[in-house]
């Protein structure tokens, strides 16, 4: 099964909860939460481009005459890697190692050992830890690389708060009720280091920290203060000339080598190239409806953008290729008459024929007066085979390909895979709701003047394991990022980066002698995974035979153990230093970014909610549709409480049932039970009376905000059914087990 890390959009978590919540120390009681002091907290980061690196200590230490449970809390967010983690308690030390997924299990057969996956949630990894005792101190030790997102040429560097305890009441709820000064730490030191050439001023990190310069390419910001609020800022190194940088990790003999190269801040259309544009349309029958009307419109609009010196072609395909020239014709006005004129009377049927349309592109003699940018539109619903592959790496340097993945259901592996040859990730849209904002995003993004013939020389640097696989060489309103793996030994090693389109000429020449250790892991990290993704691509290309024979496997494991993270077929075990009586494993790959593991993932390749085991809603059978909208409906509802003996919808909870209100608007479909709860305190009729009233209060809510009131019932059932049963007295139970039970489920009736 094809499992993509597609890298630069490897890095999009959905979880709010995952963006959001710092490592932190879980105290199993509220009433111990302030006997556990935070003695000290000390972070640092350090930033160069699409890379960061956060390095943090923290100490604790109970203060109370009792012993307190505790656990340790690490959420899995999709754009980071944890590569070190030690806690350590007198004689106590605990750490992560990676260790092949089929190996853990033969060896815990053989020695009768229990395999347990110590996750129990996809959206955090929970180190079970034992009793801290009365003065003890614990540390713990995290260093993770994180990928910056880039928005056109700026970097957004999310930090959150750096809260290093909670309760458990906290992990089942999201409730977190405390003042800062029940968790600010005695000592704190924050410091970050933002390294790279043309660095543009701060004004988020001026305004709060001190800072100094330490190099001409170095800018380091520092605090002891504490921030009630995440840190969220952009930063980037434009200028008015088209720049580049390259950042290098020397390890033993091989040097990991980051290259980044930027445009300017604008580009003087008039020195470059004419542009033709080569749209491959898919009108097959899965294309029918919004997909192929939203294609059509969007290339009108992209033609009519054209002057009269550009030139325009259209393939269509499906069970036929037809076109609208036998070579690409200039953009005036007639031309563009006709390609409204044969897109009007474009039907969907048939089947796909890719390759051949392909096929005719490819033999197209190239005018090299002219950038060439062809465009493939499709669903995705068609054989990646070898073919495809070679056509398009065959015309790589001859032009710059673009894939729009849209459809009702779209096949994400497919467009991965022709993303893979391309070097460029497809842009999936797969929701009515997304056409116009992503069509013109996606419009935006081939009409914008490019920069061609971009390359990475060198004699004595090894460039062959250079990512992404098949860099483009061209360079658009966006920074392009490479990293290689060079292990040539060289006394003097150099790479120079060059381009060239028109009127516009750039080099540059960089002696590679100066190691990073600031940012050894992170390089590291976006190598090997980048390289994992091209092994993985290349197992689905080679089908059944490699992945029996586990010829990529292999090799995709030993990576995992050498730089110790997770992969698809690696996990990461803890190492104790204490007899150990189970074999306890954090699987936390989530290839497709949506927060459901791999382990766990029905559709690792394609971003799904948890409550549909990780695969896409509308890709489901009807009842598994109707499972899992019932699921997500609940799992919004969770934080939705009442305040003892009270009906009243809190203020804090109204967003929750505005998300409710956009996923019933969706699935129009059904109709909904909404059941009342309450807790244990009071009489049996007082407590259905009660909550037959939260019920009713939910129901009017969502009819005041423009659900039919014939799609919505409501009942109570008091205290029939309580999430914690046990709560009955109510005095037995932790307050947060009670206001748990105060609350409003939602069913499908239908």
């Amino acid at each position: 099964m094809l499992r993509c890390l597609f890298f630069l959009g490897f890095f999009c978590s959905q979880l709010a909860f995952a963006q959001t919540i710092f490592p932190y120390l879980e105290i199993e009681n509220d009433q111990d939460f302030d006997a556990i002091e935070v003695e000290s907290a000390q972070t640092n980061i350090a930033l160069q481009a699409v890379l960061g690196s956060v390095e943090t200590e923290q100490k604790f230490i109970n203060n109370s005459d009792k012993k307190i449970s505790i656990n340790y809390i690490i959420p899995i967010v999709a754009n980071q890697n944890l590569y070190y983690l030690t806690i350590e308690k007198s004689d106590e030390k605990i750490k992560l190692e990676s260790k092949a997924l089929l190996d853990i299990r033969k060896q815990a057969q053989l020695s009768n050992k229990k395999v347990s996956v110590n996750q129990d949630s996809s959206q955090r990894m929970s180190i079970e830890l034992t009793d801290l005792l009365p003065n003890q101190e614990l540390t713990v030790r995290l260093k993770w690389t994180k990928i910056i997102p880039q928005i056109k040429n700026d970097y957004q560097f999310y930090f959150p708060i750096q809260i290093a305890k909670r309760t458990m009441n906290f992990t089942e709820t999201k409730r977190f009720s405390y003042q800062s000064s029940a968790y600010k730490p005695k000592n704190n030191q924050l410091t970050i280091n933002i390294l790279g050439n043309n660095l543009n001023a701060i004004d988020f990190l001026n305004q709060k920290f001190q800072s100094k310069k330490i190099k001409e390419n170095h800018q380091q910001y520092y605090t002891d203060s504490w921030f009630d609020e995440a840190l969220d800022f952009r930063y980037n190194y434009v200028n008015d000339q088209i720049n580049s940088d390259v950042l290098m990790y020397q390890e033993a003999n091989c040097q990991y080598i980051l290259g980044t190269i930027r445009p300017p801040k604008t580009i003087d259309v008039e020195k470059l190239k004419p542009r033709e544009y080569i749209f491959l349309l898919d009108t097959s029958g899965s294309m029918k409806g919004f997909a192929l009307e939203g294609i059509k419109k969007m290339m009108l609009s992209v033609i009519d953008e054209l002057n009269d010196k550009e030139k325009f072609n259209i393939y269509y395909f499906n069970k036929n290729t037809n076109q609208l020239a036998v070579s690409a014709v200039f953009a005036t006005e007639e031309n563009k008459q006709k390609a409204k004129e044969m897109l009007t009377k474009i039907k969907g049927n048939g089947n796909m024929k890719l390759n051949q349309a392909l096929k005719k592109v490819n033999q197209i003699p190239v005018d090299f007066r002219f950038n060439r940018l062809i465009v493939i539109a499709s669903d995705g619903r068609i054989e990646p085979n070898q073919n495809i592959h070679l056509d398009i790496k065959s015309s790589l340097k001859n032009a710059q390909y673009f894939v729009l993945g849209i459809g009702q259901q779209v096949d994400r592996q497919t467009l991965n895979y022709i993303g893979y040859t391309t070097g460029l990730e497809p842009l999936i849209i797969e929701n009515e709701s997304e056409i116009e904002p992503k069509l013109n995003a996606f419009q935006d993004k081939i009409l914008t003047p490019l920069l061609r013939n971009i390359e990475v020389k060198s004699t004595s640097v090894a460039l062959n394991e250079t990512f992404p696989k098949n860099f483009n060489g061209f360079l658009s309103n966006q920074t392009l990022n490479f990293i290689t793996k060079n292990c040539k030994s060289a006394q003097k090693p150099k790479i120079e980066i060059t381009g060239k389109d028109g009127d516009y000429n750039y080099s540059k020449e960089f002696n590679l002698s100066q190691s990073s250790n600031d940012f050894a892991e992170a390089l590291k990290f976006y190598w090997v995974k980048n390289k994992i993704n091209s092994l993985m691509m290349e197992e689905e290309r080679c089908g059944d035979y490699c992945r029996k024979t586990g010829r990529y496997r292999k090799e995709i494991e030993k990576f995992g153990e050498e730089y110790n993270i997770a992969t698809p077929y690696n996990v990461l075990i803890e190492s104790r230093n204490q007899n150990q009586h189970q074999i306890s494993f954090h699987y936390d790959y989530d290839s497709d970014g949506d927060g459901v593991n791999d382990l766990e993932d029905q559709c690792p390749n394609e971003k799904g909610p948890k409550e549909a085991n990780g695969c896409p809603i509308d890709k489901l059978d009807p009842k598994q549709k109707k499972d899992a909208v019932n699921l997500l409906a609940n799992e919004n509802m969770k934080s939705l409480k009442f305040a003892f003996d009270s009906d009243e919808i809190r203020k804090d909870d109204e967003k929750i049932l505005i998300e409710i209100i956009g996923l019933m608007k969706k699935y129009d479909q059904y109709n909904f039970l909404i059941e009342g709860h309450t807790d244990a305190a009071g009489s049996d009729d007082y407590n259905l009376e009660l909550s037959k009233r939260r019920a009713e209060s939910v129901k009017n809510y969502l009819i005041e905000k423009g659900i039919s009131s014939n799609r919505l019932e409501s009942i109570g059932v008091g205290t029939k059914n309580m999430k914690y049963a046990e709560c009955k007295p109510i005095d037995v139970c932790v307050e947060w087990k009670n206001f748990e039970n105060r609350r409003v489920i939602i069913k499908i009736i239908n």
